[in-house]
């Protein structure tokens, strides 16, 4: 899992300590890392509070298999450079 993706799902659980409106609506901004942690500082969308949360990454083992190529590499760019539309729809056709 990338850190967006560990970054969202960890905050829509999150509700502001002042107004309890749920944080997933609220600015984020990192703040500092370590290998597997990142300080971030939320601002609640309901009442501008600022709230500091750590959220960790969730590491989990690649899948064993054939390893990438440098011609899958370049594929996947061919791929890329050639698609016309938004990110969402090109991961929905490699689902």
């Amino acid at each position: 899992m990338d850190w967006m993706g560990s970054i969202l799902e960890q905050i829509e659980q999150l509700r502001c300590p002042s107004c309890t409106a749920q944080l997933s609506e609220g600015m984020v901004r990192g703040l500092s890392t370590e290998e597997s942690r990142l300080l971030i500082r939320i601002a609640c969308a309901g009442c501008g509070e600022t709230t500091l949360a750590i959220v960790e990454q969730v590491v989990e083992d690649a899948p064993e298999g054939v390893p990438l190529t440098n011609d899958d590499v370049l594929d996947a760019h061919d791929i890329l450079d050639s698609f016309d539309g938004p990110p969402e729809r090109l991961f929905r056709l490699a689902a």
